[in-house]
């Protein structure tokens, strides 16, 4: 949502009573950022709705072994907290010393363009050899 008030902030009025739909959040947010929609969709489908992960009980204990249930958590985690700090990077441009994914490219215009130091610390930091097809 924050993506798409700073695309559209005329939008905020439409916001503050209730009135934007996350699907239209999300539409603008992956034009800005393209990792959004396929993060949208894995935080959707296999993280805040019910699934085969929530089917059974996870009694608190010390984890020695990774098994899929941390693994995917973990994941999320990881995903939620880089898209944050993403978004804040944008949101605060102005005043953060040195931006690591956005290019300004004009009065209001940015690009979300990280150097390929940034990309291959994003492909271990998500550990996705195929990060590329996505940003």
């Amino acid at each position: 949502m924050v993506l798409h008030l700073i695309v559209k902030p005329s939008d905020f009025d439409e916001f503050e009573a209730g009135n934007v739909k996350s699907t239209k959040a999300v539409t603008t947010a992956k034009k800005v950022l393209p990792y959004i929609g396929e993060l949208y969709g894995q935080l959707s489908s296999d993280f805040t709705h019910i699934r085969q992960f929530h089917q059974q009980p996870h009694p608190l204990t010390s984890y020695s072994d990774i098994d899929d249930a941390v693994t995917v958590n973990l994941m999320m985690l990881r995903l939620s907290c880089w898209l944050i700090y993403v978004t804040l990077e944008l949101l605060f441009y102005d005043v953060v010393e040195e931006s690591r994914y956005w290019e300004h490219r004009g009065k209001n215009e940015f690009a979300f363009n990280p150097p390929e130091g940034e990309r291959e610390w994003m492909k271990k930091f998500f550990d996705q050899e195929d990060l590329e097809e996505v940003i």
